[in-house]
């Protein structure tokens, strides 16, 4: 029995009768993600990162050498605000770990490029993720890992073409 099954008889006892197979998806997914994300943040407070500095870090290293792109790219990448955006940005280059610099054909466009420190402190925080993430999975068989990933994939499916049709619905709303 897991926290999700006490949760559910606690639903069942209140409301007799209640489905409460969405809501044990749901609780097992927030629950799952959120031991998930602790397990791999203090993995990166051992290698002196935090998961929102790891994130712009890894998004630069994805791209490739010479692991560099604008602001607004970030903020697509990482689905979060530019605010947001600006204030990772401001904290890593205080640490030395990206730089910030004008873009050498348009003066009003600013990049941001991983510095060879940013590149040394990611590498071995990088590989010490994907062995935890290794290390958590392989708890499963692999019939149940491939069970898993093909039920997220199934989900994201769902979940990403349900958030796309709200956002065409939003463009098209006649404001007022």
């Amino acid at each position: 029995m897991d926290a999700v099954d006490l949760f559910s008889a606690q639903w069942i006892a209140e409301r007799p009768g209640l489905d409460v197979e969405p809501i044990e998806a749901w609780g097992r997914l927030k629950r799952s993600a959120h031991l998930f994300e602790k397990a791999l943040s203090q993995v990166l407070e051992e290698c002196d990162l935090n998961m929102s500095e790891f994130e712009v870090l890894s998004a630069l290293v994805r791209l490739g050498a010479p692991y560099e792109t604008r602001p607004t790219e970030l903020t697509r990448s990482l689905i979060i605000t530019p605010g947001a955006v600006t204030a990772r940005l401001s904290t890593l280059e205080r640490r030395g770990l990206i730089a910030r610099r004008a873009h050498h054909e348009d003066g009003r466009v600013q990049l941001v490029s991983l510095s060879a420190n940013g590149l040394r402190l990611f590498e071995p925080a990088f590989d010490r993720i994907v062995d935890t993430c290794s290390s958590i999975l392989n708890s499963l068989s692999v019939e149940d890992r491939r069970d898993l990933h093909s039920s997220m994939r199934g989900l994201m499916s769902v979940l990403d073409s349900s958030a796309q049709r709200r956002s065409q619905k939003r463009l098209s709303a006649p404001s007022s």
